[in-house]
């Protein structure tokens, strides 16, 4: 296939006939992109009209566009950067400065029984946890 494109390029009268093709192929498409413009031009405004919508929409319910993470995982990345197993307490710290939010009435012994059930973590001493190894 190769060496027939090459024979074709390589070939005057082939080569001014691919040629004319290609050009009248490209004014074609041209004529066609001229007449589908106007529609996507209005087609991207609508769009952009209705995300600024959608966002004042969604503004005006109150509700966070922060992604939230489960416990366990915050709890992982507290235990994670330690260098030294944690405490419940200080695990609570270290997830609250990472903007963590709880609506667990107790949180301490929500999170316990988190940590607890996750097999990613070891209790070293009574109440100090780390990440297993």
């Amino acid at each position: 296939m190769l060496i027939v494109v090459m024979l074709a390029a390589a070939h005057p009268k082939s080569r001014n006939l691919i040629m004319d093709g290609l050009r009248s192929m490209s004014a074609r498409a041209m004529q066609s992109a001229a007449l589908l413009a106007p529609a996507l031009v209005r087609l991207a405004s609508d769009l952009a009209e209705f995300q600024e919508r959608a966002q004042r929409s969604w503004a005006a319910t109150g509700l966070s566009t922060e992604p939230r993470y489960p416990a366990r995982l915050v709890a992982y990345a507290v235990c994670l950067a330690a260098s030294q197993p944690l405490g419940a307490d200080e695990i609570e710290r270290g997830m609250r400065a990472a903007g963590y939010r709880s609506v667990a009435r107790d949180f301490r012994s929500y999170l316990v029984r988190v940590i607890r059930s996750d097999p990613r973590f070891e209790e070293v001493q009574p109440g100090l946890w780390r990440v297993s190894r």
